[in-house]
């Protein structure tokens, strides 16, 4: 039987490796070409394996240093995991490209924003002073209670009848309650069936047959009753009655108010037409909303999405809801 390298006489048995794949079992000692040499010892073998070994490591390692180009050397024998894009021999680089964003220029500049929260304080100043020197409407009922109660130690009436009098007059009866300032029109009549009816009214809470200072008297003894002039009161802020000086300085804020708007940068959340309609059908609800939301306030987040905003024509139509609304409630 013919073995391996052109040997003869040799046993050259069969056995299955662990993979399946049939390999030879040949006996003896490989020479350096691969051949089999029978007359060769094992121990020469073994001696001749330790002188190549060393330089044959060395060999590998040359070659390898050559093909992975100064790449770190890998493990001999065991698979490595390349990264998309690296090709064999030369590893993958990443460049990384910074892009800086040119940020928008902030159209509110220092004044603009100085004007809105000017207006915002001067604002703020007029609801305090419609609060210390305005007055609430009330009515006769109200002041009655409120006198029994001990919660009034004056009042202050405007107008009247004297005792002898007969046919109807307007009483303006004026009082406060803690820092509020109330007041109530009332009319005499003697007798009751001479006092007007109806809308001929007008503010008039309640009609009675008698002075209106007496009455109050009889429900707290004690009471102080002052007799004062009438006061022309025609101004209205948020429900108060207003004294004729104040109406300079609302009309003075509402001038500016809509010069800040023409001439500021391009509102928040609605156009100017739809803040224009707000702040004059809608008053006082607009005015207060244009103040804090129209532009940068502290406190007040920026809308997300400034592109979104109200028209003028949808603006209209809530402005005149939310005025019918507000007429009924008072």
């Amino acid at each position: 039987m013919r073995g391996p390298g052109g040997l003869t006489g040799l046993k050259v048995p069969r056995r299955y490796s662990a993979r399946g794949t049939t390999q030879l079992a040949v006996t003896g000692a490989p020479s350096q070409h691969g051949r089999m040499y029978p007359h060769r010892s094992q121990r020469e073998c073994e001696v001749s394996q330790r002188i190549r070994a060393p330089q044959l490591s060395q060999s590998m390692s040359s070659i390898a240093s050559i093909l992975t180009c100064g790449a770190p050397p890998r493990p001999v024998g065991l698979g490595s995991v390349r990264a998309p894009g690296e090709s064999r021999g030369r590893p993958m680089t990443a460049t990384v490209v910074e892009t800086a964003t040119a940020r928008r220029p902030d159209p509110w500049s220092a004044s603009a924003r100085g004007w809105r929260l000017a207006l915002l304080l001067g604002w703020a100043l007029m609801v305090v002073i419609a609060v210390v020197v305005g007055e609430r409407q009330s009515s006769l009922r109200d002041l009655q209670h409120a006198v029994a109660a001990g919660e009034v130690h004056e009042v202050r009436i405007a107008g009247g009848m004297s005792a002898q009098a007969r046919g109807f007059s307007t009483v303006e009866v004026h009082w406060r309650r803690g820092l509020l300032g109330y007041t109530t029109t009332v009319i005499e009549a003697r007798p009751l069936g001479r006092a007007p009816r109806g809308s001929e009214r007008g503010e008039a809470t309640a009609v009675i047959g008698e002075d209106l200072g007496t009455r109050l008297q009889a429900v707290r003894p004690g009471l102080e009753v002052v007799t004062v002039d009438r006061t022309h009161r025609s101004t209205d802020l948020l429900g108060w009655r207003l004294p004729d000086w104040t109406s300079w300085l609302l009309l003075a804020l509402w001038v500016s108010t809509l010069l800040v708007l023409v001439g500021s940068p391009e509102p928040w959340r609605a156009t100017r037409w739809a803040w224009f309609w707000l702040m004059c059908v809608a008053t006082p609800l607009g005015m207060a909303a244009y103040l804090l939301l129209a532009g940068p306030t502290p406190l007040v987040p920026a809308p997300r999405n400034p592109a979104r905003r109200l028209t003028g024509g949808w603006a209209f139509l809530l402005a005149a809801a939310i005025s019918s609304v507000a007429d009924s409630i008072r």
